[in-house]
């Protein structure tokens, strides 16, 4: 703790002249029991990133670690340690990637993680990294599945070709993190860990898991189905190995679903990741330039369902304009709408260099995240509620302030943006008490305001208040 404090004391006195730690960090979510969820942070740098000091006949070089996770309540946890490396000569060249993995158990939520990293033996030299973090629970009342960890090797412990740490453990096997998601060689393969729940429970005859893959454009450029499996337990492993030596270097997305046997429309759940393949043998395909036919035929949007159709547009109507909505209403068949949308999300992107639409993929992210965290009762699509209404026409607040139920009290939120109109609040309260939480003011343009919120909907059951927010809506 002494060394902790004294790297702590040289930090604050650091000058502009600092050198940077190139660090890769990498997560995954694995369930820990009903109440919470284990999330790992894994971590790795060079090990030429040290400053090395000989002693003993050995050359050291120690980086101190610091995280802290924070919700809107506070810091909900925090953890310090060193990661200690020895060399016996001097690292003057790159050698190999540290590599390390951190624990911590979180309950369902949004998160901010800070991370510090520091030189013990040159504190200038250090890395910092602020980043959002959303926890998923996995209840075993339905089918789910946890993150997917992508690993640079899953061997037994018995079987292990090196002496990996400890911590690599999980389910008597030795995954080690790939932390910077990047496959390199002439034959690279990507390794694959996840973890299935709820399959006994809900699906007892069986379930089946599809693999897929996805380039940069979005076409899917390999499906393999495994064969079915028997649904032996609440808790299963999954690990697989994917050979990836015919395809070019570049970005590539890995999907996995799984699919209950017993009701599949209900039980089933999927994980997506996002991966690199660099192989010296298969540079990045020239990028082919293609008429907007082509690239309709291409995207998503083509093979859409008329029923399908309709809800992307529904999805879509808080940030539409009343053009757009004229528009599409006036679509007379399925092609059209799906042209439609497709027109819609292409002149939204905000990079039409890249060939990743970033617009569609943050709307995405803020579907799932509000059929995540806003879902209630027999409401599975967070993105309905007036929660999810805001985050998807204002995007993920500045700040977001929850107050629990006390007492009388209903629980509410106060949701602020910095960047809205010049700063805006939004309040939104559980009136009914079932996790609903309904906006009953905001301080932004176009938007109900109630200067008396807080009086007519925080106390106790008021008849006033509730028959006023069904003449609102």
């Amino acid at each position: 703790m002494k060394k902790i404090a004294l790297i702590i004391l040289l930090f604050s006195g650091l000058s502009l002249f600092s050198k940077n730690i190139n660090l890769e960090i990498d997560g995954a979510s694995f369930r820990n029991d009903d109440q919470t969820v284990r999330w790992e942070m894994f971590y790795s740098f060079p090990d030429t990133m040290l400053t090395y000091k000989y002693i003993d006949g050995n050359y050291i070089g120690e980086c101190y670690f610091s995280v802290r996770i924070s919700s809107n309540l506070g810091i909900q946890d925090q953890k310090e340690w060193i990661v200690t490396y020895k060399a016996d000569s001097a690292v003057n060249k790159f050698k190999m990637n540290l590599l390390g993995m951190k624990p911590f158990l979180l309950s369902e939520g949004q998160y901010k993680v800070k991370l510090l990293v520091i030189d013990v033996n040159d504190t200038t030299t250090r890395a910092e990294k602020e980043f959002p973090l959303f926890i998923k629970s996995f209840p075993l009342n339905k089918i789910s599945i946890s993150d997917i960890q992508l690993a640079q090797s899953i061997e037994t412990q018995e079987n292990q070709s090196s002496n990996w740490s400890q911590s690599f453990k999980k389910n008597s096997l030795i995954v080690v993190p790939n932390p910077s998601l990047e496959y390199l060689s002439r034959n690279p393969e990507v390794k694959i860990y996840a973890e299935i729940y709820g399959t006994k429970s809900n699906s007892p005859d069986g379930y089946f898991i599809n693999y897929t893959i996805y380039n940069s454009l979005n076409e899917k450029i390999l499906e393999y189905r495994k064969s079915d499996s028997k649904s032996i337990s609440d808790g299963i492993v999954e690990i697989q190995n994917i050979p990836v030596e015919a395809y070019p270097s570049g970005v590539y997305f890995l999907q996995i679903d799984v699919v209950g046997i017993n009701n599949p429309e209900k039980n089933n759940s999927s994980a997506i990741k996002k991966f690199y393949i660099l192989n010296p043998e298969m540079p990045p395909e020239t990028p082919t330039f293609f008429t907007e036919n082509q690239l309709f035929e291409k995207s998503e949007f083509s093979t859409l369902s008329e029923e399908r159709v309709q809800k992307e547009f529904e999805m879509i109507r808080t940030i539409a304009s009343q053009y757009d909505v004229e528009v599409f209403e006036k679509c007379s068949n399925l092609e059209a709408k799906q042209r439609f949308l497709f027109r819609f999300w292409k002149s939204r992107d905000p990079d039409t260099t890249t060939l990743v639409n970033e617009a569609l993929l943050k709307h995405k992210e803020k579907i799932n995240y509000a059929n995540a965290f806003f879902s209630y009762g027999k409401m599975s699509e967070g993105w309905k509620t007036d929660r999810g209404r805001v985050l998807l026409q204002y995007g993920f607040p500045t700040e977001r302030n929850f107050t629990p139920v006390n007492g009388d009290n209903h629980a509410y939120e106060t949701w602020f943006y910095s960047d809205v109109q010049g700063g805006v609040y939004f309040y939104f309260v559980d009136v009914k008490g079932f996790g609903n939480f309904i906006l009953v003011s905001s301080t932004a343009h176009g938007e109900l305001r109630n200067d008396n919120w807080f009086d007519e909907y925080v106390p106790g059951y008021n008849p006033d208040a509730f028959q006023k927010k069904f003449q609102l809506r």
